[in-house]
């Protein structure tokens, strides 16, 4: 009965560690199933928080009315307001990209941080915008010839703005004196009843004086236009090869040339133009229209010639001359009406005593 006894105390003690283990077993499975249910939601809500500090504003965010979906809610509303963040952001992008550079972000429609965030980001678009909108103020005031206007003194990094808009400005004073110098120069040039043409270094036409456009007629005919014909090369105005060679030889080497232009008798006077450097930067050329000087010339040479061999009937044409040469032709022919009436009195005086008559005088 012992023996039994004992068999059955080892029996019942058997029994109770396996209930006692099984127990144990079933608490550690219910324990990890509990943990299970807890941590897989957390981890997916961890997940999900990182996708979006990383960026990823397309993560999946399930919300449901359990504990843990409560907690993923807040989480996917904050998801959904940096969506409408970027989007915002991106609106704004496009709108300042086609022109509307006062768009701003919506900040009445954001919350707490978010709209001091987009408060933000208006303000320091604005300042940039700010600084544009005075550069264009500047530049305006510089195209209307008003070039007292400065750009405001910025600070930081923004002041290469500044110094690049001074750097604008004394630029464009300078030019600006130049151009007016240059202006005064042309018209004061265009005022004298001289023929005068420059050219730039590479010998192309920039200016003409009124003189010079009609005499460039001669080659361009009657409706020869010089102002359409600025930018190009003068030489290309002769037909004749020679001469256009012979013109650019005067050209590059300032020397004196006389041409017969169509009947024309032209003298060229090329003078290179150099800067303060010494750098050639064009020619000046002076077109002498020595036609008439040349003619009357001729004509008083004639005449000369003819009183050398006694003749003395010749007289000057006074009609076809102006200036020096009708004076001189006016003062030519009383000198040789001078010489010949004293020269008709010698004759009669001298044919009367060879006759023996002593009483004409001369």
């Amino acid at each position: 009965d012992l023996a039994q006894a004992s068999a059955k105390t080892d029996q019942v003690a058997q029994i109770g560690m396996v209930i006692v283990v099984a127990a144990v077993v079933l608490a550690a499975l219910f324990a990890l199933l509990i943990i299970n249910s807890i941590t897989r939601p957390l981890g997916k809500a961890l997940g999900v928080a990182r996708e979006v500090a990383a960026g990823n504003l397309e993560a999946s965010i399930g919300v449901d009315d359990s504990e843990i979906g409560q907690l993923m809610a807040p989480l996917a509303k904050m998801q959904a307001t940096l969506k409408d963040f970027e989007a915002a952001q991106l609106e704004m992008a496009r709108q300042h990209d086609a022109g509307m550079l006062d768009y701003a972000l919506p900040v009445n429609q954001l919350e707490g941080a978010y709209r001091a965030m987009a408060q933000s980001i208006n303000t320091l678009v604005q300042s940039h915008i700010a600084v544009k909108m005075k550069v264009v103020e500047v530049v305006s005031a510089y195209t209307a010839g008003n070039l007292d206007v400065q750009m405001d003194r910025l600070p930081g990094q923004k002041a290469r703005v500044t110094a690049a808009m001074d750097q604008v400005q004394s630029a464009m004073k300078a030019a600006s004196e130049a151009a007016t110098f240059n202006q005064r120069i042309r018209l004061s040039l265009d005022s004298l009843p001289v023929c005068v043409t420059v050219s730039n270094a590479e010998a192309l036409l920039v200016h003409a004086t009124p003189p010079a456009k009609e005499l460039l007629k001669l080659f361009g005919g009657s409706s020869f236009d010089a102002d359409t014909f600025y930018g190009n090369k003068l030489s290309s105005l002769f037909k004749d090869p020679g001469d256009a060679a012979k013109f650019d030889q005067a050209m590059r080497s300032g020397e004196t040339v006389d041409m017969d232009i169509k009947g024309r008798k032209l003298r060229l006077l090329a003078r290179p133009v150099h800067d303060s450097s010494g750098t050639a930067i064009g020619r000046i050329t002076q077109w002498l229209d020595r036609t008439d000087e040349i003619a009357n010339e001729n004509e008083i040479d004639a005449m000369v010639d003819a009183a050398t061999q006694g003749d003395f009937s010749g007289r000057l044409r006074l009609d076809n001359k102006t200036g020096f040469f009708a004076k001189i032709s006016g003062g030519m022919n009383q000198l040789m009406q001078t010489s010949e009436s004293g020269l008709e009195d010698v004759a009669r005086v001298l044919l009367a005593v060879a006759e023996g008559d002593l009483t004409p005088r001369i």
